[in-house]
This record gives structure tokens, sequence and C-alpha cells, in this order.
């Protein structure tokens, strides 16, 4: 369907084509499929890739409900995404030109399938560094509480198999052994050491006869 197609409202117009009458009389429902916008496509992408390996998926998608529903009271999503120049999609319509030819002459008695000629779009680009420090701040905050208030216990709750826990165990390992390595261990060692020789030397001397 093309836009010049449609009478109205694209709701009004859907139910005249089903046949209702005085379609005008019926409400028009909330948008409940906002399409985001690229900074709430961005920090969803930011977020999903330091998410926790094997995260059950009910609770990815709690996660991702609670950041769309921060990005549309920010008003985060009117900058729509676009990736598509004039290139992309020649070789778009040049890859599906002989089925959208075929479906066009046997549907619609025409030779071209979209009537709407393209209109060139400005490429939009957004990085998790082109957000102010404080719009991520208070996303944090927003998750979190989010997380209190809906029992965060609950969430996270896949129970870990074998594999998981031999994971979690060699991470462990590796940072205990990172941080005897570390220069500040040694001289927390040393000091110790130090500690001990003057405790055991005071222990001798509280010894000794007057």
């Amino acid at each position: 369907m093309e836009r010049q197609q449609i009478e109205g409202h694209l709701f009004f117009d859907f139910l005249k084509t089903c046949g209702l009458e005085n379609c005008e009389n019926y409400q028009i429902p909330e948008n409940m499929n906002v399409s985001l916008g690229i900074m709430a496509l961005e920090i969803i992408r930011y977020y999903k890739k330091r998410l926790p390996e094997r995260m059950p998926i009910e609770d990815i998608r709690i996660l991702v409900k609670w950041i769309q529903e921060y990005t549309l009271d920010k008003r985060w999503n009117e900058d729509r995404p676009n990736k598509i120049d004039a290139g992309i999609y020649k070789k778009i319509m040049s890859e599906y030109e002989g089925s959208n030819k075929k479906i066009a002459k046997e549907y619609f008695g025409r030779d071209d399938l979209f009537l709407e000629t393209y209109k060139e779009k400005e490429i939009t680009d957004f990085q998790i560094e082109d957000f102010e420090k404080q719009d991520l701040v208070d996303l944090s905050v927003f998750i979190t509480l989010k997380l209190i208030n809906s029992g965060y216990k609950d969430l996270w709750r896949g129970e870990k198999n074998e594999i998981d826990l031999q994971i979690e165990n060699q991470r462990l390992l590796d940072e205990i052994k990172r941080i005897r390595l570390s220069w500040i261990w040694k001289l927390i060692e040393q000091m110790r050491s130090l500690y001990a020789r003057l405790l055991k030397g005071a222990c001798i001397k509280d010894e000794k006869p007057p």
C-alpha cells in the first residue's frame, strides 16, 4: 500500500477496508509498538553486550522493556535510525526487481510494485560516547530502582549448570592469581612479615626477667 492510497488516518482506512461504517466514531488506540530511535537502540545495544553470559532471555526482555520505557519518557526516539543511502537502496531494489515486477503484474496489473520514488535521507549515527554523562547516570538509577521495586532477587534466576560454575570458578582463580602477583599484594606481604617480626621481638623482650 502506498501512502497516497490511504484516506485520512491509517486506523480509519483499515476499518473502512474491513467494511465498517462511521469509522471516525472509533477511538484511535494508543501506539503500542513505538519504533525506537538511534539513542534508544544504541543504549540497548550497549547494555546487551555487557549482560552476564547465559542470562535467561526472559530477564533480558524485562531489562530491555525498562530501557524502552525510560527512552520513551525522555523522548530519545525522535531521531530515527537510517543506514540506507541511494547506493544501498539501488542494490536492494535490483536484487528483488524480478519478483517485485511479477507481483506488480499479477496482483496490481502494473509494471512497478512501489509507486513512491526513493527520497534521500540523512544517514544517522549515534555512539555511546555521544550521550551526556548525566543521561547515563539517570538511566542507571532508573534501572536500579526498577530492580529494587520489582523484587530483583527473582531476576537472573536461572539455575547455574556445571559449565557456568566451572567458568566462574576459573575466573575467580585467575583473579586471585592476578591479585597475588600485584605489587600491592607483595607490599602487604612484606608489611605482614615486618609486623610479625616486630611482634615476636616485643614478646621476647617481655619474657626477659627484670
